[in-house]
């Protein structure tokens, strides 16, 4: 009797470790999975795979708006960084909603931690401003805008160049000069973008970032009459905001 009950207590132990290792390894997955950048679901559904029939010789836009403006007419354009999972609508609220209304909603109108990528109504709605600045979540996943933090990197900086927006009507190609941290004065507030020396001040700033944590082109021209996007995400410094900016380098019409 000793002998079962001692082989019973055994079996219970090599069991309950058993158990024990099967909890680890899901609780393991799941934490990872939460940290594993996980590009837009559907994106894909917004893809236009079609052929046009207008023989003009112009590309076709590689985003359907006409699907996509029939499920938010808030849709501006379209966002894709190279390097990185970034590849979502670009909306920006109408008058009937507030200014930050896609910070913590999706393209759907629905509440999402963590909401769209967007513009505020500050700029115009077409990218035609000297300076368009573009807002996103830093989430851990890596969703929204993420992956900015990996033009930290040199390395990647360096490799990773080209910040593409897609408009109904065109292809706007972006070439990234400056990411860099800047603390978090809203960028309208602290550039007056309207004046020669607003813009020059901002040039200024890209060119020399006053901060330890900065890749910028070495030898960087810009001119005020540049167009500018800048992505702007959060850091985990409640005073901070890293940005990417980029500058126009081609712009191509479009099916």
């Amino acid at each position: 009797m000793m002998e079962n009950c001692g082989e019973k207590k055994k079996k219970m132990r090599i069991i309950i470790l058993i158990l024990l290792v099967l909890v680890f390894l899901i609780t393991a997955v799941v934490i990872i999975g939460r940290y594993i950048p996980k590009k837009n679901d559907e994106s894909d559904k917004y893809k236009n795979n079609t052929v046009s029939s207008v023989s003009n010789n112009l590309p076709e836009n590689p985003i359907n708006f006409d699907a996509l403006q029939k499920d938010n007419g808030d849709v501006i354009g379209w966002i894709k960084v190279d390097g990185t999972i970034i590849d979502y609508p670009v909306l920006m609220s109408g008058m009937e909603t507030e200014e930050d209304f896609y910070l913590d909603h999706d393209m759907y109108r629905k509440k999402l931690r963590e909401g769209s990528i967007y513009v505020q109504r500050y700029n115009s709605n077409d990218f035609g401003d000297f300076n368009t600045i573009i807002y996103g979540h830093n989430m851990r996943t890596g969703r929204m805008f993420g992956q900015l933090k990996k033009f930290k990197n040199k390395e990647f900086f360096n490799k990773n160049r080209n910040i593409y927006i897609y408009t109904p009507e065109h292809i706007l190609k972006y070439e990234i000069i400056s990411a860099f941290i800047h603390d978090d004065r809203h960028l309208f507030n602290s550039y007056a973008y309207f004046t020669e020396e607003g813009r020059a001040d901002f040039i200024k700033t890209c060119q020399n970032p006053n901060t330890f944590t900065k890749n910028i082109i070495e030898g960087l021209s810009v001119a005020d009459d540049d167009k500018l996007i800048t992505l702007s995400t959060c850091t985990s410094v409640d005073n901070e905001r890293y940005l990417v900016v980029g500058r126009l380098i081609s712009d191509t019409a479009t099916n």
